[in-house]
């Protein structure tokens, strides 16, 4: 007898992503943001290798910028997916949860309609937390990273949580053991504030002074995430964003200087870029990433990555291996230095990001994990908390352990707020203080230009 297919819809929000095809992620990311993308690519690949056991469905804004071997229908909104679900007959519905109206109604939605549904939380959605324990057809909520998975320990959430890394495909990325370094820096992402140009841009002049010879090709745009962006006079991102770094970037005569490249979003051209880079720069590194797609994608091409020894970073780069993960601004300068200094080094460490990430975060074992979680979820397995590993030097995660041990014994501790809204607070604040000191130079440096004349 053959076994029934579980038949799972997936909600891709591309309402703001018309111009942009989907079709073959074996061809890579062709300009998205990495958790759309991600969203399109795992129906894709668990059909490759698991084409008898499910039926997708994909629930979109804009059902003529895809092309899939799935059934595609055309929604309005996530609480749209809800309904269309359900006369659909999913057995599951995956979405990405935020904290924002259209989730909370989501939310109400799904248990008036009793359908099963599991948030993939490519980002932590903190004030969401609560509503997600709470709703019994939430079954399981997926962390993308080790480190995202501990921030919740002492979180009730805790106990529908489930750890799925994020995957990636290597056959699209060209062998950078035949690609020549270049002496330069590569920075691919969003041109935002969360995303963090502005803080590389800040360090480039010191990098200039020691390697005035050296490149900056930036891959990305404002118009990442949302095609409708309107953007400032540099042309690259919003004009409130272009003016916190455009000093670091001009030269003397407002012109983008000479070793600065803006290249904007691209598809698949964008990994000989990135394979002939020194150094790959992805984030700001005053935000808790929770797995960091971009700082995989540099080590697949065989490029080092230097980021802060900070949240989801800590998952998918081995520092001094594969990369420099480091805890200052002098840490950053010191590491882009060495390896604009030494290419083998950079292709050494670049070689060897390269094999672990085609072992560690490859679709076709991840695709065993996502299996396992559809079989659980449909015939509602309990969940099992992942073990501290004793050998880990990380005394903040035993702390956490031992919370969520007292929360369960002591109704008195129940009351303390888990330790993920402190470190939440910790890092508004800190993003805030970094937006204000941006905007206080800014001021200066307006200040200064006026006065000169």
């Amino acid at each position: 007898m053959q076994e029934k297919r579980i038949k799972i819809g997936v909600y891709l929000p591309n309402g703001r992503i018309k111009d942009v095809h989907l079709e073959n992620p074996e061809r890579g990311n062709p300009g998205i943001g990495g958790t759309q993308f991600l969203l399109f690519s795992l129906p894709y690949y668990l059909n490759k290798y698991y084409s008898n056991k499910f039926d997708f469905v994909y629930f979109v804004e804009n059902e003529k910028s895809i092309s899939s071997g799935c059934k595609i229908i055309l929604v309005n909104s996530l609480i749209d997916t809800a309904q269309k679900a359900k006369d659909t007959s999913c057995d599951i519905i995956i979405f990405r949860p935020n904290y924002d109206k259209e989730s909370i109604s989501f939310l109400k939605r799904i248990k008036e309609l009793k359908i099963k549904s599991i948030a993939w939380m490519h980002n932590t959605p903190i004030f969401l937390l609560n509503q997600l324990h709470r709703n019994k057809y939430i079954i399981r909520c997926v962390c993308v990273g080790r480190e995202q998975y501990e921030s919740l320990r002492d979180h009730p959430i805790i106990y529908k949580l489930s750890m799925i890394f994020n995957a990636v495909d290597s056959s699209n990325v060209p062998d950078n053991l035949n690609i020549r370094k270049t002496k330069s820096v590569v920075f691919l992402g969003s041109l935002e504030f969360a995303k963090g140009f502005h803080f590389l841009a800040k360090l480039w002049k010191h990098i200039l002074k020691i390697h005035p010879d050296a490149e900056l090709f930036v891959i990305g745009s404002g118009k990442l995430y949302d095609r409708n962006q309107k953007f400032g006079n540099l042309g690259v991102a919003n004009e409130k964003y272009e003016k916190m770094f455009s000093k670091n970037v001009l030269n003397e005569d407002g012109n983008i200087h000479p070793s600065v490249n803006f290249l904007g979003v691209l598809g698949e051209e964008k990994f000989e870029i990135m394979s002939k880079g020194c150094v790959g720069f992805t984030n700001n590194p005053n935000v808790r990433e929770t797995f960091c797609l971009s700082a995989v994608e540099f080590q697949l091409c065989g490029t080092p990555v230097v980021s802060k020894a900070y949240g989801g970073l800590l998952d998918t780069v081995e520092h001094e291996i594969s990369g420099f993960l480091v805890k200052n601004k002098q840490g950053f300068i010191r590491s882009i230095d060495k390896l604009l200094s030494d290419r083998k080094l950079s292709s050494k460490m670049g070689n060897k990001g390269r094999e672990i990430v085609s072992k560690k975060f490859n679709y076709k074992n991840i695709s065993k994990d996502w299996v396992n979680l559809f079989n659980d979820v449909i015939s509602d397995s309990k969940i099992c908390i992942l073990e501290n590993d004793q050998s880990d030097i990380n005394q903040l995660r035993k702390i956490r352990e031992s919370f969520r041990l007292l929360k369960i014994k002591c109704f008195v501790f129940r009351m303390l707020p888990p330790s993920i809204y402190i470190l939440h607070t910790m890092e508004f604040s800190k993003l805030k203080l970094e937006k204000l000191e941006l905007r206080i130079n800014q001021v200066i440096y307006r200040l200064g230009k006026l006065l000169m004349f």
